[in-house]
């Protein structure tokens, strides 16, 4: 055989060779994984809550449970914090979800300082993971005072209780007093005093025991609070609804949402009242990586019935209600990762 016409067919035998080989390495790649398929790693998330016995502490302890189940090896650790200085933890990465509300936000990325000293200048590293349940910020008493208005108590001389200055529960009840013209100097003058608590429970205790005249108190709007349930074993109780123009006031500086409370939600309850709300915002660093931010936003609304069995509200949300501050004035950007998923369930153009 011609030598030329040898070295042609191991030139052709050499291409058809590795072409059989290329052919059979792609074929042993895996196919490109959907987002569904995808597995996340192992996580270390650190989540900062509310006091304890608080809804927002049971929340952030389901939460736990169901990214440790749905994610093996992860590590979820709940700890107690505040409304305020959540936020605080978010900025500086000392923590990996927060939980605030809404009506903190706009004196947050404004840089407006707050409750003594808190945003001194705007945050930048916190973005929005969603939004859950709504609160209530009350003014509670016992019915055998005889008071129904915040404006009943103007000038007489009551034992208020409240708690210290990073507290939403001091900052915004003291919202609801400033609008209605008291101040703690007024009720110092009056003859009364001013008590302050660390705990809810202590401060619905002080009230069980006729040891106080009025407390401040943040309870969900749509579900019990198992320290008033325990307060209205001894004591019949009141919320004291805010008059109409202090309403206007409030509304026209914060993002809050005016609704009621319907008889039945507690014995005590009697008849519809008004109550000045506030919505649960879960906060996260812009710096978190989009996979986790996405995976977290789809296992809390996938498994939010299950965070229901320890937080009644939670079983009420609707895919949209997560979404329900978005938009509204001062609120962080959306974290790209949640946003992802709520594009994805069709709920976020």
């Amino acid at each position: 055989m011609n030598s030329r016409l040898v070295l042609l067919w191991v030139i052709v035998l050499g291409l058809l060779i590795g072409g059989c080989i290329t052919t059979q390495e792609e074929e042993k790649k895996p196919t490109p994984k959907t987002p569904e398929e995808l597995k996340l790693e192992p996580i270390t998330i650190r989540i900062k809550s509310g006091p304890t016995g608080t809804t927002w502490y049971a929340q952030a302890s389901a939460i736990a449970g169901i990214v440790s189940r749905e994610i093996p090896g992860s590590s979820v650790t709940v700890e107690t914090g505040s409304a305020i200085s959540n936020i605080v933890l978010v900025e500086d990465k000392k923590t990996d979800i927060a939980f605030s509300f809404i009506c903190l936000l706009p004196a947050a990325t404004e840089g407006k300082i707050i409750a003594g000293d808190y945003f001194q200048k705007p945050v930048k590293n916190v973005s929005v993971l969603l939004y859950t349940t709504r609160a209530a910020y009350v003014l509670i008493t016992t019915v055998d005072k005889g008071w129904s208005s915040v404006e009943d108590i103007k000038g007489k001389p009551i034992r208020y209780v409240t708690y210290p200055p990073g507290f939403v529960a001091r900052y915004m009840t003291d919202v609801i007093l400033e609008a209605h013209g008291i101040t703690h100097e007024d009720i110092k003058r009056w003859g009364g005093s001013i008590i302050v608590v660390n705990r809810y429970e202590d401060a619905v205790g002080l009230l069980a025991k006729d040891q106080a005249d009025v407390i401040a108190y943040v309870p969900a709007t749509f579900g019990q609070s198992p320290a008033l349930v325990e307060l209205e074993a001894q004591k019949e109780f009141v919320f004291l609804e805010p008059t109409e123009s202090a309403i206007q006031k409030i509304a026209s500086k914060y993002p809050v949402i005016i609704e009621t409370v319907k008889p039945g939600l507690y014995k005590s309850i009697k008849k519809e009242t008004i109550v000045i709300n506030d919505i649960t915002v879960y906060l996260v660093p812009k710096d978190m990586p989009e996979n986790v931010a996405y995976t977290l936003t789809k296992l809390i609304v996938k498994y939010k019935d299950e965070i229901a069995s320890v937080n009644a509200e939670f079983g009420i949300l609707k895919p949209e209600d997560f979404l329900s501050g978005y938009g509204k004035p001062g609120q962080p950007p959306l974290h790209p990762g949640a946003a992802k998923y709520f594009r994805e369930i069709g709920i976020l153009k």
